[in-house]
C-alpha cells in the first residue's frame, strides 16, 4: 500500500527531472542565431537653440553634411521664419535679431550644426563672441561665472517647446554650495527666454559654478558674463555649458598672447579634490606659470588659479587630472579687457564645425590630443571641398590657420577642438560643434525584455 501511494509522486518527480535535463542540455531548445539589425538613417525633425543677446544682432552659419539645404529652416522663438537667409556651397547663413531656432528636417535632423558669431564695439554687450547652437535638455553645468562690483553674471534659459519648463539652479562658490532664495522653481514660459541675474541671488566668493536642472520640460542654458569699467560695459561673453564633471578634463582653445588668464575649478563631490594642471602646446606638456603643484578644491566648491600672463604665445590646451571628478573653465582677457571663456569639451566624434573665418577677425582652428597616441583629422573649409590632413601627436596641440577653415573630420585617435577668434573688437574662444554625422545611421538595439 505504501509503494502504491508513492507511485504518483515518483512519476511527477521523474517528469520534472526530465524537463530539467532537456532544458539544461539544450537538446530540445537549440541555440538560435539572431542576425544583427542593419543600420537605419536618423530622420525626423530636430531643433537647436541659437542664443543672441537681447536687442543685438548676430550671424548664424549652419551646415548639415549629407543633407539638402532646403531641409534647414531658421525661425524666431515664435516660429516665424527669419527673413532672407542665404545658402552657398551647402552653408546656410542668416542674420539674427534675437535668440532663434535652427530647425532641421529629414536627413538634416541627424547631422545639423550651427554657430552664432557677433561683434560690437559698444553698447550693453560689446566685444567679439561666438557660441554653438544647442538642443534643449534637462540639465547643464556652467562654471566660471563671476558677480561683483565690476562683473555681472546671469544664467539665460531658453524654452523652445510649446509648454512651460520649470528649472532649479544650484549655486556653488569657494565656500561650497550656497543657499540662494529665488533660484528654485523658476518658470520659463513656452517659446521664451528667462534671464536670471546672479547678483541678487548671492554675494559670491570667487568663481561661481551653477548646476541647471529642470523638473518639468526642457531648456537650453548658457551663462552670460559682462565686465565693466567706470560703469560702462567693456566686454560681454557667453559661458557655454561644459562637459559633466570628470577625472580628466580638457579645455581646448586657450588664447595665446598677453592678458589675464584665470582658471576656475569646481568639485561636485563630498571630499576635497586635488587637481593637476598641464598645458598642451606644440611640444611636450608643461605646467603653466602660476600653477604651484596640485590645486586643492573644496568639497562642493570652486577654486580659482591666476595663471601668469603670456604663458604661451599661441593658442594652447589645458589638461586637468583630478583625484575625483571635477569641472572647469578658463577666463581669458585680451590687453584691452575683452573676455573670452574657454569651456571643457568631450572628445570629437565623427565630424564637427566651427567658424574660423569672420569678417575683420583672425581665426585659429585648435586641435588637441590629450592622449598618448597620435591622432589624425581632415580639416576642410566650412563651404566647399579641399582641405588637408593633420596629425596631432599625443599630449600636444596643433593650430591650423587658413581662409574659410571650419570643418573637422576625425580619422583616428582622440581629439578635442575649438576656434579662437581675435579682432579689433576683442577675443573669443568656442568649442567645435559636433554635426552628428557620425550618428546619421544608427543600428537599432534589441531589448531582450520585449518579445
Amino acid at each position: 500500500m505504501r509503494h502504491a501511494a508513492l507511485r504518483p509522486a515518483l512519476l511527477v518527480l521523474a517528469a520534472l527531472l526530465g524537463v530539467l535535463v532537456v532544458v539544461g542540455t539544450g537538446a530540445v531548445l537549440p541555440a538560435r542565431t539572431v542576425p544583427a539589425p542593419a543600420a537605419v538613417p536618423v530622420s525626423g525633425t530636430s531643433q537647436l537653440v541659437c542664443p543672441v543677446p537681447q536687442d543685438q544682432r548676430a550671424t548664424l552659419s549652419a551646415v548639415a553634411p549629407g543633407a539638402q539645404p532646403s531641409e534647414l529652416q531658421v525661425t524666431g522663438l515664435d516660429g516665424v521664419p527669419v527673413a532672407d537667409p542665404s545658402t552657398e556651397d551647402g552653408v546656410l547663413r542668416a542674420d539674427l535679431t534675437g535668440t532663434s531656432l535652427l530647425v532641421a528636417a529629414e536627413e538634416a535632423a541627424g547631422s545639423v550644426a550651427g554657430v552664432v558669431t557677433r561683434s560690437a564695439a559698444d553698447g550693453s554687450d560689446p566685444g567679439l563672441s561666438q557660441l554653438g547652437c544647442a538642443p534643449a535638455g534637462s540639465g547643464a553645468w556652467l562654471v566660471g561665472l563671476r558677480s561683483g562690483e565690476d562683473e555681472q553674471a546671469a544664467v539665460v534659459l531658453t524654452n523652445p517647446d510649446q509648454r512651460q519648463a520649470v528649472v532649479n539652479l544650484t549655486l556653488h562658490d569657494e565656500d561650497g554650495q550656497q543657499p540662494a532664495q529665488g533660484s528654485r522653481d523658476l518658470v520659463v514660459p513656452a517659446r521664451s527666454t528667462l534671464t536670471v541675474e546672479l547678483g541678487p541671488l548671492l554675494t559670491a566668493t570667487g568663481g561661481v559654478a551653477v548646476q541647471v536642472q529642470t523638473t518639468t520640460g526642457r531648456v537650453a542654458a548658457v551663462g552670460r558674463q559682462r565686465l565693466y569699467r567706470d560703469d560702462t560695459a567693456r566686454s560681454s561673453e557667453w559661458v557655454a555649458p561644459g562637459r559633466d564633471p570628470a577625472a580628466t578634463v580638457v579645455l581646448p582653445g586657450v588664447p595665446g598672447g598677453e592678458g589675464a588668464r584665470r582658471l576656475v575649478l569646481f568639485n561636485p563631490g563630498e571630499r576635497r579634490a586635488q587637481v593637476s594642471v598641464e598645458a598642451l602646446g606644440s611640444g611636450a606638456p608643461f605646467v603653466p606659470a602660476g600653477v604651484d603643484g596640485e590645486v586643492d578644491v573644496p568639497a562642493r566648491g570652486t577654486a580659482t588659479v591666476e595663471l601668469d600672463e603670456g604663458f604661451s604665445t599661441d593658442a594652447t590646451t589645458l589638461r586637468l587630472r583630478g583625484s575625483q571628478p571635477v569641472a572647469a573653465s578658463l577666463l581669458a582677457e585680451d590687453p584691452d579687457g575683452d573676455l573670452a571663456v574657454v569651456t571643457s569639451t568631450a572628445a570629437l566624434e565623427g565630424a564637427a564645425v566651427g567658424v574660423a573665418e569672420v569678417e575683420g577677425a583672425q581665426g585659429r582652428l585648435v586641435l588637441a590630443n590629450p592622449g598618448g597616441e597620435p591622432a589624425r583629422a581632415r580639416v576642410l573649409p566650412l563651404a566647399g571641398a579641399g582641405g588637408q590632413e593633420v596629425e596631432v601627436a599625443g599630449g600636444s596641440t596643433v593650430v591650423v590657420t587658413g581662409g574659410g577653415l571650419g570643418r573637422v573630420e576625425v580619422l583616428a585617435g582622440e581629439l578635442h577642438g575649438a576656434v579662437v577668434l581675435a579682432s579689433d573688437d576683442g577675443l573669443s574662444s568656442a568649442p567645435l560643434v559636433g554635426t552628428g554625422a557620425v550618428r546619421a545611421a544608427v543600428a537599432p538595439v534589441q531589448d531582450p525584455h520585449l518579445w
